[in-house]
């Protein structure tokens, strides 16, 4: 079942819609071709087919209305002899987001705000998880304190937007795996470890 599903998040949309007609087609395009006890056995085979295809094609759209998601873990590294914030964004199951935007904060306890530029706060083009890093050169973010990073995406003709926040002492050291596999001989994101962390020892 969940290498079905995974075949299913894989396939473009054109290549679903053909996929779908070829399945449910095939049977009954034989019904007419074939006589006798055959056309029974035919027509079941039509039935089911089309149950299944049914409820692919409710699958892949309750996939197109997944919103945005933060994966769990806010990451600390060193980048380049600095710390270095990362966060991972995905949209529904790493649909393709366009016009990405990020916005970073340190929130202090006294509620003052240090902003944060991301590496790439505005992306045009995305598919599959979005890392925002961001790096603290100054150590404007050694206090107590939280982080809070807001993202806006387009997909579809519609504006995805997201917020989340991290308290400081739940950054974990580490940095988030590249979470790609090989399908049909290319290489695509691994829907299932999208937010895996590859962890690393503390500097």
């Amino acid at each position: 079942m969940n290498q079905l599903v995974r075949w299913i998040e894989g396939m473009s949309s054109g290549g679903f819609a053909v996929g779908a007609a070829i399945v449910v087609g095939a049977p009954l395009a034989g019904t007419f071709a074939v006589t006798g006890l055959a056309d029974l056995a035919l027509v079941g085979l039509a039935m089911l087919a089309g149950g299944g295809t049914t409820w692919a094609v409710l699958y892949r759209r309750g996939l197109g209305l997944l919103p945005l998601e933060f994966a769990e873990s806010a990451l600390r590294g060193r980048l380049d002899g600095c710390a270095v914030y990362r966060f991972r964004i995905r949209l529904g199951r790493g649909r393709p987001m366009r016009n990405a935007h990020a916005e970073v904060a340190f929130v202090r306890e006294d509620g003052t705000e240090v902003r944060l530029e991301p590496v790439a706060d505005q992306v045009p083009v995305l598919l599959g998880p979005w890392t925002v890093a961001v790096l603290d050169a100054t150590r404007q973010c050694d206090g107590a304190g939280a982080f809070r990073v807001r993202v806006r995406v387009q997909e579809g003709g519609r504006i995805w937007e997201s917020e989340r926040t991290w308290p400081r002492a739940m950054v974990r050291e580490g940095r988030f795996e590249a979470a790609i596999c090989r399908r049909r001989g290319r290489l695509v994101w691994d829907p299932v470890a999208w937010d895996a962390v590859l962890e690393e020892p503390a500097p």
